[in-house]
């Protein structure tokens, strides 16, 4: 039984007491009692929890696609500084500009270029 099943069990059987269920068909030697204001604390908890899972999925998978944007930024980078680096005299400045402006464009719109 998964966490989420577990707590709508729990809150069905409080529902059910809470409804005139009778304690006499409780089975109390698989059960605790636990004052209310306890139960509702540990019931939200319980929520909030599954908020913060959620929360924490989400927040990897950004953080997984911004780690795959830096890279691809740093490898266009790297390829700019390496063409201007080897570049010779006979290379226009214009020419290395179109370049790196074609590369820096590449990255930008998400693509990996192998040039």
């Amino acid at each position: 039984m998964g966490d989420k099943e577990r707590l709508e069990r729990i809150e069905d059987i409080d529902q059910e007491i809470g409804n005139g269920f009778a304690v006499e068909d409780l089975d109390l030697n698989t059960m605790t009692v636990v004052n209310r204001e306890d139960f509702e604390w540990l019931n939200a908890q319980a929520k909030r929890v599954e908020e913060l899972e959620r929360y924490v999925e989400a927040s990897t998978h950004i953080q997984r696609q911004l780690r795959k944007e830096n890279k691809r930024y740093k490898y266009a980078l790297e390829k700019i500084y390496d063409n201007w680096i080897t570049s010779t005299s006979a290379i226009s400045g214009g020419v290395i500009a179109f370049n790196a402006k074609e590369i820096a464009y590449q990255a930008l719109r998400g693509c990996e270029s192998d040039e």
